[in-house]
């Protein structure tokens, strides 16, 4: 199978706490894998996630050391409140800023986004509607429809 990330010998600190959220932690994760973290609050799991996407310390500068990192060319990544994930007040708009960010033509546009969406079950006849009407779990379909963009 192939690795698609992996971290050997993880050691990480956070400034001000006293001792090591991690202590020497290796993971590897393979293409197709499916992984469960499962823990308290606080324990790190999202703070793995952030290492494993490289998040700590590319764009959080957060001290860790390890013998090696690999982190995925591309990932995603999905909030657990997915409303702290959106810029925009429309589905439609959130889904195009993405696409924007991507470079893709505005006249290919449509198509994707709706492709997207039906690909996590989500089906609209009109997809210019407020985020803020849809459930938290047509949210967080909404959110990974963005991270599959």
């Amino acid at each position: 199978m192939n690795r698609i990330a992996f971290v050997n010998n993880l050691r990480l600190k956070f400034p001000g706490e006293e001792s090591l959220l991690f202590r020497d932690l290796s993971l590897s994760l393979y293409q197709g894998e499916k992984v469960l973290f499962l823990g308290p609050s606080g324990c790190g799991k999202s703070t793995l996630l952030q290492v494993l996407s490289g998040l700590i310390p590319q764009a959080v500068e957060v001290p860790i050391k390890a013998e090696e990192i690999q982190v995925p060319d591309s990932w995603g990544f999905v909030f657990q409140d997915p409303d702290t994930q959106f810029c925009m007040p429309y589905v439609d708009e959130e889904m195009a800023f993405v696409l924007e960010n991507l470079q893709v033509p505005r006249e290919q546009m449509p198509e994707k986004i709706v492709h997207y969406l039906n690909m996590v079950g989500l089906h609209f006849e009109e997809i210019h509607r407020s985020i803020q009407t849809l459930s938290q779990g047509m949210k967080q379909r909404l959110a990974l429809a963005s991270i599959l963009l």
